[in-house]
């Protein structure tokens, strides 16, 4: 998975969670976040939302849902192998941000965590962002091992 990710570091017992993938699937392996999510509804104990390459439409939606935790999964240039899952820190977030599909979703972020939503942030390095492209093979498969992690421990509760 990269970086040693386990399902505990994600949430815990009790907590709320909602799911939230964002990217955009014109733009190849940005899309990632969205196929997750799509992958994911009706599968997981709790809500999944597609945010599309524009997050910050999503806030009145996740306040309203009073979540304890949202996990972001997005498409992350961190320059590793593709396909490569890491867990990225709030601080590796900035103004101008690390999304591969336009701007920062830092004031995002910064909004969860003014409301007090802890926030996890799955990062998948694409292979590919050009227009036209599908999903490459290592993001395909990084997408169905984030799945098993997710709907692993989501069955524990």
């Amino acid at each position: 998975m990269g970086k040693g990710i386990t399902s505990e570091e994600l949430w815990r017992p009790g907590d709320r969670v909602v799911v939230l993938g964002i990217g955009n699937e014109l733009r190849g392996d940005d899309g990632l976040g969205l196929a997750l999510a799509r992958r994911l509804k009706g599968k997981l104990t709790f809500p999944v939302l597609e945010g599309g390459s524009a997050p910050e439409n999503m806030l009145g939606r996740v306040r309203t849902m009073r979540p304890d935790v949202v996990v972001v999964v997005d498409a992350v240039d961190f320059g590793g192998e593709p396909g490569e899952v890491r867990t990225i820190g709030l601080d590796e977030v900035g103004p101008w941000g690390f999304s591969t599909h336009g701007p920062s979703i830092g004031p995002f972020l910064d909004f969860l965590r003014e409301e007090g939503i802890r926030t996890v942030v799955l990062g998948v390095q694409p292979e590919d962002t050009n227009l036209g492209r599908g999903l490459s093979r290592p993001v395909l498969e990084a997408i169905l091992r984030l799945e098993e992690l997710l709907l692993s421990r989501s069955r524990i509760f």
